[in-house]
């Protein structure tokens, strides 16, 4: 157990950085005072004191009482999970958006054509496979909406980390933290807004912790029993890593477990070999069968257009950003016309980089990745998109409101789980079966600090890891306090939950206002990669109806910035102009006008010069929003609704 201990010290240590950062610089506050340091510091605490306070709780219980409100907090969680798939639809934005459009139009047999955004990027390409196998059973069975069942499927498969860690606490003998890790579960936004998007982040959640559950179940059975559950691991492990690659790192971690268990002679020999080779085999053979089915399906790889991997990793050392996906490395990259120059350029990229950060840059560069990557406790989840097919309206109206107070809770709700966690690491290690966690938050965090490019919702596989070792380290506190022969008083706790809460409440006064020009409704997609255009001859024209649900003041429109063409754009409001403008095109995008409600707007662009002239717009094989462009049945204008207005952050 010597090497287990020594990782789950190292794994106390690293949750202390990463508790840091979450304080003192989280990516999700651009400027942050240290007032604001402190309201989230002491709401942090607040959450600790909540949680700690409803452990000494539901040691009080009883089983049975335990077993009835694990019930009751899963039926609210399936209640409100069920409301917000209905209800939510999310129009796609960038990758997301061209995954699920290319999925579409697979499934409707509109095309064989794929778009090259997947020669460049295919490690979508079997996403956009399932997507697609999924709406063409959807397409049989005549489902026209197929979207609130795929919103439904996306959060049963999440649900399957919650099950997976109520079956670990049961294996450990903490049956009653099962209520705590339900209600934690239902506290954390990110995970709802993950269930809206449609992309491979939500799918990939479950890998790790379900892959541990079905380890330790097939070791509580025999025979075909235990066969069953081994396939179930092997195909979770074989599936997370073909839907995203990065999420090679957890089978490795995998590996890791067989190793170590057979060391400690807890695995015998044949098993580890038997799974360990398995998992090999079935990442081989799904490997194969995927892109024999893209083949089916008209794709055509080129590996002259396909990115090298060595251009990640020169991306991710660009000194300029934290290491995020950056277009200006990706398009100077896709210029090379072959391979090896493309290579070539990669690899010259990454030692310049490398060598003019310096030994000491290169340690401030791993600290800003990750910050980048763990120190919010969003996720960016509400940077997944802006773009709704269906969304109730008080949400559009206080849509920008709301994400910034449920940013601010999820930060604080995200310290506080933090801080629980690290009582568990504080404490001696008790279970080896949590090394191979620790081994994926390891390996996760190895993968994309040190060589690929950051993102927080790339961490988001560890939230269930955060949220399984918040309700472990949670109990720890009143053992860790009976162990040193003091107690405190049991009104002491409470108290001074209550006194950091009002504190947590004066220090959001700490978030100041700022006045600024937001969005309040946008159709964006077909820019990203593609930058679809529609054509204008002199003399002719575009229009476009759209629906605006919120107040407004202002409509931005694409149009071809190089152009000296002369163009004419009015904007009407049901029926009644309010805006128009004529001039060259740079100079009417913009239509300002009085601040107005909700209504259906109508916007017409005429060229009346004597040049081409062309709009931004999007391709689309499913309905982005209500109204394409007239005349026209999968195309939509490219706009951009404003509002002046003074929102709280």
């Amino acid at each position: 157990m010597k090497l287990i201990r020594g990782l789950h010290w190292f794994q106390a240590l690293i949750l202390g950085g990463i508790l840091l950062l979450a304080v003192i610089a989280p990516v999700i506050f651009p400027t942050i005072t240290m007032g604001q340091r402190a309201g989230l510091l002491v709401g942090g605490l607040a959450v600790a004191g909540v949680l700690i306070c409803a452990v000494r709780w539901c040691l009080r219980q009883s089983p049975q009482t335990q077993r009835r409100l694990l019930i009751g907090l899963l039926i609210i969680i399936g209640v409100l999970q069920l409301s917000l798939a209905v209800f939510f639809i999310d129009a796609g934005e960038a990758d997301s958006f061209i995954v699920k459009n290319q999925a579409v139009a697979l499934a409707g047999h509109l095309t064989t054509h794929w778009n090259s955004y997947f020669q460049v990027y295919s490690n979508n390409n079997n996403l956009v496979l399932l997507e697609t196998a999924i709406l063409t059973v959807c397409n049989w069975v005549h489902l026209s909406s197929p979207w609130v069942l795929l919103n439904i499927l996306r959060f049963l498969w999440l649900d399957t980390a919650l099950w997976a860690g109520l079956s670990i606490l049961k294996t450990w003998h903490r049956t009653a933290l099962r209520p705590l890790l339900a209600g934690m579960w239902l506290l954390t936004i990110p995970l709802y807004c993950f269930g809206l998007f449609m992309y491979s982040d939500p799918l990939v959640v479950p890998v790790p912790i379900v892959s541990l559950a079905l380890w330790q179940l097939s070791r509580q059975r025999t025979g075909w029993q235990r066969y069953g559950l081994d396939a179930l691991l092997v195909g979770e492990l074989s599936f997370g890593v073909l839907i995203k690659p990065n999420m090679i790192v957890i089978m490795i971690a995998f590996f890791g477990l067989l190793g170590y268990g057979w060391l400690k002679q807890k695995v015998t020999l044949k098993t580890m070999l038997i799974l360990g080779l398995a998992c090999v085999l079935a990442l081989g053979g799904g490997t194969l069968v995927t892109r024999t089915a893209a083949k089916q399906a008209g794709y055509q790889s080129d590996p002259n257009v396909a990115l090298p991997f060595t251009s990640w990793i020169a991306m991710s050392w660009n000194p300029a950003t934290n290491g995020e996906y950056n277009f200006q490395d990706a398009y100077q990259e896709r210029l090379m016309p072959t391979k090896q120059q493309k290579a070539h350029r990669a690899k010259q990229l990454i030692q310049k980089r490398v060598s003019r950060l310096g030994a000491t840059g290169v340690v401030k560069h791993l600290v800003k990745k990750s910050d980048a990557f763990l120190s919010t406790g969003t996720f960016c989840s509400f940077l997944l998109t802006n773009q709704w097919q269906k969304a109730p309206h008080w949400f559009l109206v206080s849509r920008d409101a709301i994400n910034a107070r449920l940013t601010v809770a999820s930060q604080v709700f995200y310290i506080g789980l933090l801080i629980v966690a690290l009582f568990f690491f504080t404490t001696p290690a008790r279970f080896w079966e949590n090394g191979f966690l620790s081994l994926s938050l390891l390996g996760l965090m190895s993968f994309h600090i040190i060589f690929w490019e950051v993102e927080p919702r790339y961490a988001l596989p560890l939230l269930p890891l955060f949220l399984l070792w918040g309700a472990l380290g949670a109990q720890q506190v009143p053992v860790s306090a009976g162990s040193h022969h003091w107690a405190l008083p049991r009104w002491a706790l409470p108290a001074a939950t209550a006194v950091c809460l009002v504190l947590f409440g004066l220090g959001l006064s700490r978030f100041q206002s700022t006045s600024h020009l937001r969005i309040v409704s946008e159709q964006a997609n077909g820019k990203y990669y593609n930058d679809s255009r529609y054509p204008l001859r002199p003399g002719h024209s575009v229009s476009s109806r759209i629906r605006v649900t919120v107040p407004s003041s202002a409509v931005v429109l694409q149009l071809t910035k190089r152009s000296r063409t002369r163009v004419a754009v009015r904007l009407y409001r049901n029926g009644q102009l309010i805006a128009h403008k004529t001039g060259l095109a740079i100079h009417c995008e913009r239509l300002h006008y009085h601040r107005v409600a909700n209504g259906l707007f109508r916007v017409k662009v005429t060229n009346i010069g004597h040049h081409y002239l062309s709009a931004g717009v999007a391709h689309s094989a499913f309905a982005i929003n209500q109204y394409p462009i007239t005349g026209h049945k999968h195309i939509y204008l490219r706009y951009h609704v404003m509002l002046r207005k003074t929102e709280r952050y």
